[in-house]
This record gives structure tokens, C-alpha cells and sequence, in this order.
């Protein structure tokens, strides 16, 4: 019996307390900021991209067949890729469909894509792939 008292000494020492509630909390609160940076991160990366493409869709809208440098799918991408501020332009792909041809009156349809990854692996965020599409009318 005389472990008793030592159990209660420990039960009523309270001078730990705090450093484990402070371990659990920041744990917690590091968690949540570092999975709100993410999120912004892929929002960022995704408003990027949509904001390259639309400005592929002008340029393609711009060069028409009859201009002196019409557009074609390999300007376009290389002009998305360029537009594309915060990101790998080599791991932008960028796809052209001009319905029914590159002349006034057509149609252009554009869409990107572009792999994005967390880059803090404790939270095990999944990797996912950012698609934008963009369709406008060649005048």
C-alpha cells in the first residue's frame, strides 16, 4: 500500500498540464493553417491557369485565318504557357479545337491542364489535375 501515496501525488501534480495542452493545440492549429495555405495554393494555380487560357483565347480570337500570323494550337499553348504567371509552363498542356475552322464566325474552344501536388506531405493531400476550358467566337 504504499504505492498509494505516490499515485496521488501524481494525480494531483498538475505542473505538465499545460505543455501537453499546448502540444495538442498547436498541433491542431498547425494542421488547419498549413491545409488553408494549400488551398489557396491550388485555388491560385487554378485561377493561373484559367486566366492564361482566356488570354489564349484572345490571342486566337486576335490572329484569325486571315490574319498575317493566324493562330494555330502550337501558338497557342506556347502563348497560354507564357500567360500562365506562378507556374511550371512545361507542365502546362494546352488543347485547340477551332469548330468549324480559324475564320470569323468559328468557334475556338481551349483547354488546359495542369498537374498540381501539395507540397507539405503531412497533411496527405491528394494530388489532383487543374482543367480549364474556354470557348469564344472568332469576330
Amino acid at each position: 500500500m504504499r504505492c498509494l501515496p505516490l499515485f496521488r501525488h501524481l494525480a494531483e501534480n498538475r505542473g505538465g498540464a499545460a505543455a501537453v495542452e499546448f502540444a495538442l493545440t498547436v498541433s491542431i492549429f498547425f494542421s488547419l493553417t498549413l491545409g488553408i495555405v494549400e488551398i489557396g495554393r491550388y485555388v491560385a494555380a487554378q485561377q493561373s491557369l484559367l486566366s492564361a487560357v482566356h488570354v489564349g483565347g484572345r490571342y486566337a480570337v486576335a490572329h484569325d485565318a486571315l490574319s498575317s500570323s493566324p493562330a494555330t494550337p502550337s501558338s497557342i499553348q506556347t502563348t497560354i504557357q507564357n500567360a500562365a504567371g506562378g507556374l511550371v509552363a512545361s507542365n502546362i498542356t494546352a488543347t485547340t479545337t477551332f469548330s468549324p475552322n480559324n475564320s470569323a464566325g468559328s468557334t475556338v474552344t481551349i483547354s488546359a491542364t495542369y498537374p498540381w501536388a501539395p507540397l507539405v506531405p503531412l497533411l496527405n493531400l491528394p494530388s489532383a489535375t487543374i482543367t480549364v476550358t474556354s470557348t469564344m467566337t472568332i469576330l
